[in-house]
């Protein structure tokens, strides 16, 4: 942006800039507003690390001082009302326009988690205290195989591990290292070749394993610092015990390559049947997330109970699970020439009740009479949105899934059910 801040006006160095906004340069011929986050000098040169308040922070990062025009700081609500006049002018007005609005532009409704300013005070705190915490991202990147991948957000490594802001990690038994030459011992001496735990999926060079954290904790802890490096609004859990975690994997002649997982609570009474998701950022855009979302569909369909994923979701895991209830839901409509009821979609698709409701509503599919759901479409407009519909999407073959509900799990689960529903 030019010079640093001049006599008068507010500059890091001077405050902590809180509750300022500041114009900042967001790329080579754009700027956009930002918030002061934390500062240091580096070389000499001082440094302020910056949240653009229009993005996820995932874009976080230090800039040079200069980057920033201190002259120009607005308090943040005064951003925000002018931004939301925009938002307010800009928003379409039809259903469908405003349906394809707020999925471009990440506008976030009730099912994505409780706004902020309507959380609880205890709730609040803690919300607070977790993004005080994790506001500055402490590595700049990991070397996972033949992939350099730049961290998104904060994850819980030991300070000693972050020192050096680069971490090298295997990607077959997921330690890391802070050293090349560690890595690089390690990588001679290792055996594993593919995730521990049991292989329950193989289709062509596509291969998912099950992992039980009580069996394998240190990979499993390894593999939640792992995700938790592109995963901003997921608590991690270091008591891995009470969750099973299912990898995802390419196949070649060398191993099994983590491409992704998702994680599931073996004991949850709330029909959650999948606690986090994450896709490396070298392998999205593949249809990989789609897999694994359907991958834990699956599973619910043979343990007889619908699912439904754990809240909040980020912006990229909210839309991946809107489009797959639109596709799976209107296709299973198509294949049964509509004759069928909301309840049926729920159990035949292990799609929990609600979650489908909201997809029919949100297609303006579903009217409500004499007190019960009605699925009101024609096959046209059936038709019209599976082609509306661009699924890149890598299909699941069930015939492939080598699985049955554990009995001891269903015990332990059944057992809660009823202590919850008492």
């Amino acid at each position: 942006m030019g010079t640093p801040s001049p006599s008068g006006t507010r500059s890091p160095t001077e405050s902590d800039g809180r509750g300022l906004v500041y114009p900042c340069r967001f790329d080579s011929d754009a700027t956009e507003p930002c918030e002061i986050v934390d500062r240091r000098t580096r070389n000499g040169k001082e440094e302020v690390y910056v949240h653009f308040v229009n993005h996820d922070r995932r874009l976080d990062r230090w800039v040079d001082a200069t980057d920033v025009d201190f002259a120009q700081g607005q308090p943040r609500k005064e951003v925000e009302s002018a931004d939301a006049t925009l938002v307010s002018s800009a928003r379409p007005t039809t259903r469908k326009q405003r349906r394809r609005f707020e999925a471009e532009n990440h506008v976030h409704g009730v099912e994505n988690g409780i706004p902020f300013e309507d959380m609880d005070p205890e709730t609040h705190k803690l919300e607070e205290k977790r993004m005080e915490a994790t506001k500055v991202r402490n590595l700049d990147a990991i070397l996972l195989g033949k992939y350099l991948i730049d961290a998104w957000y904060y994850s819980p490594y030991p300070d000693a591990a972050t020192a050096r802001r680069k971490l090298y990690v295997c990607e077959y038994t997921l330690k890391y290292f802070t050293s090349f030459e560690q890595f690089s011992a390690h990588k001679r001496m290792n055996k594993w070749r593919h995730p521990p735990g049991d292989e329950i999926y193989r289709k062509d060079c596509i291969s998912v394993y099950e992992v039980d954290g009580a069996q394998c904790k240190l990979y499993s802890q390894n593999l939640c610092l792992l995700g938790k490096l592109f995963l901003d609004h997921k608590t991690l859990y270091f008591d891995v015990d009470q969750f099973l975690f299912y990898v995802m994997c390419e196949y070649d002649q060398d191993g099994a390559h983590i491409v992704g997982f998702f994680s599931k609570e073996k004991y949850c009474p709330s029909d959650f049947n999948l606690a986090c998701i994450c896709v490396l950022p070298p392998h999205q855009r593949k249809g990989y997330g789609k897999f694994l979302i359907a991958f834990s569909y699956e599973l619910s369909k043979r343990e007889g109970r619908p699912g439904t994923p754990e809240r909040p979701l980020s912006d990229l895991g909210l839309l991946s699970y809107r489009s797959f209830w639109r596709y799976t839901i209107l296709t299973f409509l198509r294949e049964h020439n509509l004759n069928v009821s909301v309840s049926s979609i729920s159990e035949e698709l292990a799609i929990k009740f609600e979650d489908v409701i909201h997809t029919l509503k949100s297609l303006n599919m579903l009217s409500f009479y004499h007190g019960s759901h009605s699925i009101c479409v024609a096959p046209k407009q059936v038709q019209e949105h599976l082609e509306s519909l661009k699924m890149n999407w890598l299909p699941l073959d069930p015939h492939c899934l080598s699985w049955e509900p554990d009995p001891e799990i269903e015990r332990k689960r059944r057992k809660l059910d009823k202590f919850c529903y008492r």
